[in-house]
């Protein structure tokens, strides 16, 4: 309807850019226009998936300088028949042989594949605990009886005279209290007379040494030397069951060795692990054993380590404590099935004897 009231109130026109629009949403991420090329795109690399690892058998380890020596689980368990054993003990009617691996790895000339040098031996299970009792003994400051104290002072001033003079001083006292404890009938209930003379003079050969060494002015100043057990073990394994076509089998030395003193100076890592790995031929012995032929080695490698007290008792321990788990833990099923299997084959043989009886 055209009249002109509408006509004077039509709504203003107001320019279309003057209006307020709401903006139109935006992507939170925007493709440049220009594509870019292969070689300028930025290659964002998948993070990485962590690697499944296979079980670790290093027990214990222990590091020097650019080498390390770690102890591996090599143990076997006994064949059922052999239940009572619960460890291999090798031959061709048992089990393998259970051990402990003792591995060590040389890096002094580099890592990487010919650079470093590794060699194992396998030990007896029963070695650790006496390894690790003779490094408990050693570790810390053990005193001198007051006796022995001129014997330690002696042996401080004079390094090589004393100990001559020690192992005399030793061999006096030990001659004094045999005979003086046998003239007096605490071993023997009869003893030659001339048992308290012999006690009587190696007293007195005692006391002149004391007096003697007391004499020296130098002597009280010294410090006692601290007690000291040394060990050696040695040990060869010759693995026939792994013989190569050419008739040559793996052969393995381990030499563990301890020595406290080197010409009277204490030293800081007293125990050395040598090992040394080649092939050579097998040779029989006549009691059953079998040895090697020395002239034939070929392929040897050698490597040895050096420790202190505190790294043997360490690794000693654990390994023993990871037997005595081990013999727990396995030796439940197979003690469990050895008893059932010999209670079985007992009743299997009675059944058969009363059968024959009737």
């Amino acid at each position: 309807m055209n009249n002109g009231y509408y006509s004077q109130q039509q709504p203003q026109q107001y320019p279309q850019q003057q209006m307020y629009q709401q903006p139109a949403p935006q992507p939170m991420y925007q493709q440049p226009q220009q594509q870019m090329s292969m070689q300028q795109q930025p290659q964002y690399a998948p993070p990485a998936q962590p690697q499944m690892r296979g079980p670790n058998d290093i027990i214990v380890r222990a590091d020097a300088s650019k080498r390390i020596l770690d102890f591996r689980n090599a143990l076997v368990p006994a064949n059922p028949a052999d239940y009572a054993m619960l460890h291999g003990a090798g031959g061709a009617k048992h089990a393998a042989r259970s051990g402990i691996k003792v591995v060590i790895c040389d890096y002094s000339g580099g890592t990487g594949n010919g650079k470093s040098i590794s060699v194992a031996a396998n030990a007896s299970p029963d070695l650790f605990p006496v390894l690790a009792d003779v490094a408990l003994s050693n570790m810390g400051q053990y005193g001198i009886s007051p006796r022995d104290g001129i014997w330690s002072k002696l042996f401080g001033r004079f390094r090589e005279q004393g100990a001559v003079f020690g192992a005399f001083y030793a061999l006096v006292q030990k001659l004094e209290n045999t005979f003086g404890s046998t003239a007096n009938g605490r071993i023997a209930p009869m003893a030659p007379p001339y048992y308290g003379e012999l006690a009587g003079s190696f007293g007195q050969a005692r006391v002149s040494m004391e007096a003697c060494a007391a004499q020296n002015p130098q002597a009280a100043e010294l410090s006692p030397v601290p007690f000291t057990r040394d060990f050696q073990h040695t040990q060869t394994r010759v693995n026939t069951r792994a013989r190569s076509r050419d008739g040559f089998v793996p052969v393995s030395l381990l030499t563990i060795t301890r020595q406290g003193y080197v010409k009277g100076e204490k030293r800081r890592l007293p125990w050395t692990v040598k090992i040394t790995n080649f092939e050579a031929r097998p040779s029989g012995q006549g009691n059953g054993t079998t040895a090697y032929d020395a002239g034939s080695m070929r392929n040897k490698q050698e490597c040895f380590i050096q420790i202190s007290d505190d790294d043997m008792f360490r690794c000693c321990r654990r390994v023993t404590r990871f037997v005595e788990v081990w013999e727990i833990a396995t030796g439940v099923s197979l003690v469990s099935n050895g008893l059932a299997t010999r209670e079985q084959a007992r009743e299997d043989y009675r059944r058969q004897k009363n059968e024959n009886r009737c």
